[in-house]
């Protein structure tokens, strides 16, 4: 079993990119540390200057001014939960930085014969990070994988869930129309 990267050392694994990062976020809930504290502001609706997230930003901004691409996509449910709410406000920032994040409902992406329970993330196209949780949703680490026959298949559901996912500014006007009503 390959070693584990502890939550701490993720970001400067996923910083390691020299061309193209995609994610496949699968959740209703992430347990991420770094988090709790905005989550909490976000829920008293309380304002939020966003430092926790500079790091982020910077890379994804970085990364992006050097020629690279940062995609994800998001599985939902038919309703968000409150956590994917903050997500969304949250990603406002993300694409504003340069990544390219879109949405699609998670029984679409099994429709489409995706796997629907892991995250992962699908590094230059040729290795992945695979993102684990514990049953409380925690972030435990990631483990990379190399084997030609799983970045394979991850490169072939990226292509698929990408050609399928509504992009988020699309969403979010969908999601409005949908409150509107």
């Amino acid at each position: 079993m390959p070693d584990l990267i502890p939550p701490a050392d993720l970001d400067a694994t996923i910083a390691r990119v020299e061309r193209s990062a995609f994610r496949l976020e699968t959740r209703d809930q992430y347990g991420v540390d770094y988090e709790t504290e905005p989550w909490l502001r976000w829920r008293r609706r309380e304002p939020d200057d966003m430092a926790w997230h500079q790091p982020w930003l910077d890379l994804v901004r970085s990364k992006v001014a050097a020629g690279g691409t940062f995609r994800r996509v998001r599985l939902t449910g038919r309703d968000l939960t409150e956590y994917q709410h903050f997500l969304v406000s949250v990603s406002t920032y993300n694409a504003a930085a340069g990544e390219d994040i879109r949405y699609l409902r998670r029984e679409q992406a099994a429709a489409l014969g995706v796997p629907t329970g892991a995250d992962w993330w699908l590094m230059d196209g040729s290795w992945l990070i695979r993102v684990l949780f514990d049953s409380e949703h925690r972030l435990i680490g990631a483990q990379i994988d190399r084997d030609p026959q799983a970045v394979e298949c991850c490169r072939a559901w990226q292509d698929l869930l990408w050609r399928h996912a509504q992009p988020f500014g699309r969403y979010l006007s969908d999601q409005q129309e949908i409150s509107d009503r």
